[in-house]
């Protein structure tokens, strides 16, 4: 991932790159992005940041995500990637109810009385949801790095940064919902 970073203070630009850079990779978001522009002001403060991702996602389908085959009135689905089995479980279960859906094993469902083109279309992902996600996560994390500089109250940059570095390790998007 391509970072700019624009502000006066070059120290203070580095690091918030590193930092940056190592929180993304650490939610998991780095793969995701192309670009991200960094703008600081800290006399004012201001902290500015501009993300572009890679790719557009697409919705998922339970077709993207799993081999479905018919047989008579019987729908079988292998899951390949589990990511997606809880939102396909409760797809299945909303539509065709939990008695007709049958999981055998973690990766193989049955579904009594449906058609594998029925199945196969159901969204299971939402582009719109990734995007969402990844914007909630970056500004969570963002927010918890800015109340860790605040509370550090140290006047040398270098401890914010290693004692925000260290807490970003630690950062949940649970924990974040009590902030």
């Amino acid at each position: 991932m391509e970072i700019e970073v624009i502000s006066e203070d070059k120290f203070g630009g580095d690091t918030y790159r590193d930092l940056f850079m190592e929180i993304m990779s650490d939610i998991g978001k780095a793969f995701h992005m192309e670009k991200a522009s960094l703008s600081l002001k800290p006399e004012i403060p201001l902290f500015i940041f501009s993300v572009r991702l890679k790719t557009e996602h697409a919705d998922k389908t339970i077709a993207d995500v799993a081999n479905i085959r018919e047989e008579g009135d019987t729908v079988h689905i292998t899951i390949t990637d589990e990511r997606y089995a809880p939102e396909i479980m409760k797809e299945l279960w909303v539509r065709y109810g939990k008695s007709r859906v049958d999981q055998q094993t973690r990766f193989d469902i049955e579904v009594k009385g449906a058609q594998s083109s029925d199945i196969g279309s159901f969204i299971v992902a939402s582009g719109e949801e990734f995007l969402k996600e990844a914007i909630e996560d970056i500004l969570l994390v963002l927010i918890v790095l800015i109340k860790c500089v605040e509370s550090t109250g140290a006047s040398n940059k270098a401890s914010h940064y290693e004692l925000c570095s260290a807490s970003s390790h630690y950062y949940t998007r649970e924990a974040s919902l009590r902030l």
